[in-house]
């Protein structure tokens, strides 16, 4: 049980991490695209 909860903590925060890693690629991108 605890072990599950663990897993289920960690799987949040990669995707909560990747959700974050997109967005700012996003604005990145939406940066270079304007400043070219």
């Amino acid at each position: 049980m605890h072990k599950s909860a663990f897993q289920t903590a960690i799987t949040v925060q990669n995707a909560y991490r990747l959700s974050h890693n997109f967005f700012y690629l996003g604005c990145f991108y939406t940066i270079v695209l304007v400043i070219e």
